[in-house]
């Protein structure tokens, strides 16, 4: 009974081990995978998005059978491409999209010649949410955000303790993180480093490559940023000509 009792406790100490370990997730968003915003569809119809690249006229949101046409050959930045998607209306009348814009710095940032091109539709179902993705390209940033739990976060308070990835590109990255749009911890990775060599020359030392964007705790990073079930969460890595690479978090379940 005694050794019964002792397997017991190690099952149920590995056990609790486990749920632990399974508490931490990693999120990562590569080329083209910023969010420019984010479309919930309220209604009881299929919703369809239709870009069609750079400063495109004849873009379109289809509600069930009713197409509107989104037009962004002009200045449009996220809040005004949101409020024309919201004022698109399905057969009845009613207006069934609501967007989230937390999934950007500011509101006020382009997207008429920023937007990725998705010419088949993107297809929200009912109760579902959309988005639509900055070409990384023509931005040169990479994002990877969190919404709050009131704009479709099934989930409770969590903790950021890593930020990771690549990102291609010349000279220094700029990492900001924002809770609700406002930019609460940054770091600046220089690159290239500097060294002096023989006869007084200068020689590179370091430049940041794959595998070299790391923010851990304990390192510049705060011990670690909390992040509350009701606030939104955006991580913003920028580099000049940063087209190749992505971003990730380490997020676990705040104690």
């Amino acid at each position: 009974m005694k050794k019964l009792g002792i397997v017991m406790a190690m099952l149920i100490m590995f056990a609790g081990l486990l749920s632990t370990q399974s508490n931490a997730q990693n999120i990562f968003a590569g080329t083209d995978k910023g969010m420019a915003l984010r479309i919930h569809n309220t209604g009881k119809e299929v919703v369809k998005v239709y870009t069609y690249g750079d400063s495109c006229a004849t873009n379109k949101v289809v509600i069930g059978a009713t197409s509107t046409t989104i037009d962004t050959s002009g200045a449009i930045t996220v809040a005004s491409l949101a409020a024309l998607i919201e004022a698109c209306a399905d057969v009845n009348g009613l207006y069934p999209l609501k967007c989230d814009q937390d999934c950007v710095v500011a509101t006020s940032e382009s997207v008429d010649d920023e937007m990725v091109a998705n010419v088949t539709g993107q297809r929200i179902e009912p109760g579902s949410w959309g988005a639509i993705y900055f070409t990384t390209a023509d931005v040169e940033h990479f994002d990877v955000y969190l919404p709050a739990s009131d704009n479709g976060a099934a989930r409770g308070a969590l903790d950021i303790t890593e930020i990771y990835g690549s990102i291609g590109g010349t000279g220094n990255v700029l990492i900001g993180v924002y809770k609700d749009q406002v930019l609460v911890d940054y770091k600046i990775i220089v690159s290239p480093v500097y060294v002096l060599g023989v006869s007084s020359a200068t020689n590179v030392a370091d430049e940041i490559s794959p595998g070299e964007l790391g923010w851990t705790k304990g390192a510049a990073l705060t011990t670690k940023i909390h992040v509350g079930k009701d606030e939104s969460v955006l991580v913003r890595a920028t580099r000049t000509a940063g087209t190749t690479g992505g971003i990730g978090i380490r997020v676990e379940q705040a104690k």
